[in-house]
């Protein structure tokens, strides 16, 4: 028996198609991106070179190490022992957020980030650039500043935890509002 498929109206078997096509033919680095990536070119034709600029001026300014590279792994997988607290984004709690759960494991340094980004105000202890994602914001910001120890906990002698103290003791005495930067 044959079936004939040009009658046949399944969405997702065309969407699996136009899929592997377009993996093949190299058609998929064209697509827009969602975590804003530099090699992205549709990005760049939208206006928005910004934001592109300034993430390849901070990856030149990153530090070289010694080190292996890291690599994203799904943190469900990688940490199947600990508990979702342990796995959400420590970059999200550091800078007052809710940690997202659903992060990547760096084993490399011992973290679990997001790759999103938000926009907000930057307060004094907080990554500056706020077209970042926390994945970026940690490579190119927190870790050269040693925020964080080999394994993953933030060091509590470093200028960085040192100014989110004092503003956290500023708003909780009432000499600052928790939104300013000072």
């Amino acid at each position: 028996m044959v079936v004939d498929t040009s009658k046949d109206r399944d969405p997702h078997r065309t969407f699996m198609i136009e899929l592997a096509a377009e993996l093949i033919s190299g058609k998929w680095t064209d697509a827009p991106g969602d975590c804003r990536m530099a090699f992205d070119s549709s990005f760049s034709a939208s206006g928005a070179v910004g934001a592109i600029e300034s993430i390849e001026h901070n990856a030149s300014e990153a530090p070289e190490t010694s080190q292996k590279d890291c690599v994203a792994v799904a943190s469900e997988q990688a940490l199947k022992e600990c508990n979702r607290k342990r796995r959400g984004c420590v970059i999200c709690r550091w800078e007052n957020r809710y940690a997202t759960e659903k992060t990547d494991y760096c084993d490399n340094h011992n973290v679990c980030l997001c790759r999103v980004v938000y926009l907000g105000e930057a307060m004094a202890f907080v990554c500056p650039d706020t077209t970042l994602t926390c994945w970026q914001k940690f490579l190119m910001f927190y870790f050269p500043k040693s925020l964080f120890s080999a394994k993953g906990n933030i060091r509590k002698l470093a200028d960085l935890y040192k100014l989110k103290r004092a503003h956290n003791t500023r708003v909780e005495s009432g000499l600052a509002t928790p939104n300013v930067s000072s």
